[in-house]
């Protein structure tokens, strides 16, 4: 089973301590490990979350047709609320705006219980909001060839063993004293140890890390973590977040010659038995062959940002009243090019509506009373056009 395939696995298992999986680039694998979520989150509640959603229909809100028809206000359940428990998954996650993802990260901060899942389909200078990807555990490559999740993970045969060997509860003790026994002192120390080298600098990478290695032995069967389990965090957690290569330390002069030496064979078995930095290079050599070729050549540009930024006026987002992506919309008057918004108009007019009534006379006709404070207009958000021009002295 693939790394991507296997953090699916471990994410639909316990979900609340790994928050979630960041699936970059469109393939086999990609759809492979949705179905697997899909499947194992059968019966729980599955949610997507459309691009321009908007804060009522995320978080809860008005029903504005409800309370037309109602003549009161009448809420409606948001999108965070039904996924509870569940699946909540984000489609071209990186077009999401910084509001939307604000939201979806207090949600998670609060214990909403659902698990994460973005879906990436920008290039190599796009990426989702920070909020979200700090807070999903998996940081995993969806293009892979098709052959290989075939032959790897549509086998039925494996894929019933596999359930036969879900054991895993999201209950399952994945703490730092847990971890401490039986030789996890130095599994702790190794995953710290790779953070600070590869420059990892947030603490939820770790504690991810943490738990993935746990639960990756649980489900091969282990008490106790070993190389294999530490080398998967590595790859799927902590290798794609690095932003700087980690340095090569110089080897210290070989000592001087005894007479009384031990035989060679002898003193390499002794220092492999107890040299603490054997464990910590396998583990590196695994998080750097998982740090994907964008990270690779930011960090030798010297950029460990995710997301570009360019210099010029090219590409930059500015406001617009006419076109582009709708963003919320504001109080304001339909004038100089601005256009209403009809439904947020409405939504601020509704809950006012039996109060005005009152104000008014007994035999007032029954019609929407809408004030000049309740009209709202659109927004949008385009990018900046740039001018070049080239000046040739013939």
């Amino acid at each position: 089973m693939t790394d991507t395939l296997t953090a699916a696995r471990l994410l639909a298992a316990a979900p609340a301590r790994l928050g979630g999986i960041w699936l970059r680039g469109a393939g086999p694998e990609r759809e492979a490990a949705l179905a697997l979520l899909m499947g194992a989150f059968q019966g729980r509640p599955v949610r997507r979350v459309p691009v321009h959603i908007d804060e009522e229909r995320l978080c809860g809100g008005l029903d504005v047709a409800a309370s037309l028809a109602a003549g009161h206000r009448i809420e409606q359940t948001g999108l965070l609320h039904e996924a509870a428990g569940g699946l909540l998954v984000v489609p071209m996650a990186e077009r999401m705006s910084a509001l939307v993802a604000g939201r979806i990260a207090q949600a998670m901060d609060a214990g909403a219980g659902f698990a994460l899942v973005l879906l990436d389909d920008g290039g190599e200078d796009e990426a989702p909001p920070v909020a979200l990807t700090e807070r999903v555990g998996f940081w995993c490559e969806g293009v892979v060839s098709t052959k290989s999740v075939e032959s790897q993970d549509n086998d039925p045969s494996r894929l019933s063993r596999a359930k036969s060997r879900d054991v895993i509860s999201d209950g399952c003790d994945t703490s730092l004293d847990t971890l401490g026994t039986n030789g996890g002192g130095k599994v702790v120390a190794s995953l710290a140890n790779l953070s600070l080298a590869l420059g990892v600098d947030s603490a939820r990478a770790l504690l991810f890390a943490l738990t993935a290695t746990r639960l990756h032995a649980q489900w091969n069967g282990r008490d106790d973590a070993t190389e294999d389990d530490l080398a998967f965090a590595a790859r799927a957690i902590l290798g794609p977040r690095a932003t700087r290569m980690p340095q090569q330390a110089e080897e210290p002069p070989p000592p001087p010659e005894a007479e009384d030496e031990p035989p060679p064979g002898d003193a390499e078995s002794e220092q492999e038995q107890h040299d603490p930095d054997a464990l910590d290079d396998l583990i590196l050599a695994a998080a750097l062959a998982s740090i994907p070729k964008d990270v690779l050549a930011r960090i030798g540009e010297g950029r460990s940002a995710r997301r570009a930024t360019g210099a010029g006026g090219a590409g930059r987002k500015r406001a617009s009243q006419l076109r582009g992506k709708p963003l919320g919309a504001r109080p304001g008057l339909p004038r100089g090019g601005a256009r209403l918004a009809l439904i947020d108009t409405l939504r601020a007019a509704v809950p006012w509506q039996e109060i005005r009534r009152q104000q008014e006379a007994a035999d007032a006709p029954k019609r929407l009373r809408i004030r000049k404070g309740d009209l709202r207009i659109r927004r949008f958000e385009e990018r900046a056009e740039a001018l070049t021009i080239f000046a040739v002295d013939a």
